[in-house]
């Protein structure tokens, strides 16, 4: 789960999607020997102390259980539930936290406003994307105003549309970005932006199965090799000569490559020194003898600032709300007494 506090950067929908999966810790208690939580003795009985609220092992536990399958925690470290458990009772802060800030600014999550976002967002998608989404939901045996209404009854996406309102009413001067930002952005890290050369290559594989008969696939490659030079078709020689069952049932043609070791390394090293339209020699290989010919290339460029401009605006508006929301939630945590007990 995505934690604030941890020093990641997330987008304002994973910010969002982190506050939503977290659920508050529950407050009823139930005896250890039920639910089978002898296994978590190396817990101390109280976890965590939140304000004089005390969290109870048991309580933890519960919360874990609600996400995870028995079975899989009973083959956990006990180092790896304290860790899962320490990030549920600091999610349940945050929660809080964010809850309590809704409140003071008289945000109350409600059916109505979803419904209200819902069509906002419906009617700013052109009439073919409105036609998509309700035949999407046609393939659900849901129409468009039987979605709205399930949709606005889940607390969770009540939340998120409070939450998001929270975040436009508290930081609207804050989250303009200007172009000399993102061209900044753009410039400082241009790695980010860079396509790597791909060749599209077909192949003429002969295996070499038996290490007997190594003269003879030499033989037989030289051969394919012989008939290529004198201009005889790649594709119908793949047909007739290559072991790769894939490939040669499309001509040899075996895909799309970029220069990240995906092919052997010979092969690889070939094909990106040759131009669209040629083909090599004979590459000895562990796995067999190829012959490869490059169908097409592409060479390495950037994609285009104009092209990432408005992208990029997005991206630095989301950092720009992730920083803000965790400047509220360490200044919300730090007026706080909360000890956590292991």
């Amino acid at each position: 789960m995505p934690d604030l506090r941890r020093g990641k950067s997330y987008t304002a929908a994973a910010i969002t999607a982190f506050l939503l999966s977290i659920q508050a810790l529950p407050s009823q208690d139930y005896s250890p020997d039920s639910t089978g939580n002898r296994q978590f003795m190396f817990l101390p009985p109280v976890v965590a102390e939140i304000d004089g609220r005390k969290i109870t092992s048991e309580e933890a536990i519960k919360t874990l259980r609600q996400k995870l399958p028995v079975e899989r925690m009973a083959e956990m470290p006990a180092s790896k539930v304290k860790t899962l458990i320490r990030e549920d009772i600091n999610d349940s802060i945050d929660r809080s936290i964010i809850e309590q800030k809704l409140k003071a600014t008289n945000i109350r999550p409600s059916p109505e406003m979803v419904l209200a976002e819902f069509r906002r967002l419906f009617s700013s998608l052109t009439p073919d994307k409105q036609a998509f989404l309700i035949s999407e939901l046609a393939g659900k045996n849901l129409t468009l105003e039987q979605y709205q209404v399930k949709a606005s009854k889940d607390p969770q996406q009540q939340f998120k549309i409070a939450f998001n309102k929270w975040i436009e009413m508290s930081f609207a001067d804050k989250l303009e970005i200007q172009d000399a930002e993102i061209e900044t952005y753009y410039r400082k890290n241009q790695g980010l932006f860079a396509v790597p050369a791909t060749v599209t290559i077909s192949q003429i594989l002969i295996k070499k199965s038996d290490p007997k008969e190594t003269a003879k696939y030499m033989d037989k490659a030289e051969t394919v090799l012989s008939r290529l030079r004198q201009g005889e078709d790649f594709g119908r020689l793949a047909e007739q000569f290559s072991d790769c069952t894939v490939s040669k049932n499309r001509k040899g043609v075996l895909g799309t490559f970029r220069a990240d070791g995906e092919l052997p390394s010979g092969v690889e090293s070939a094909a990106f020194a040759l131009q669209a339209g040629e083909f090599s020699g004979i590459i000895d290989d562990r796995i067999g003898l190829f012959i490869i010919k490059v169908n097409a290339r592409t060479e390495p460029c950037y994609l285009p600032y104009e092209s990432m401009k408005e992208v990029l605006r997005v991206r630095l508006r989301d950092d720009k709300i992730r920083a803000l929301v965790e400047e509220v939630l360490q200044q919300e945590r730090a007026k706080m007494q909360i000890t956590i007990n292991f």
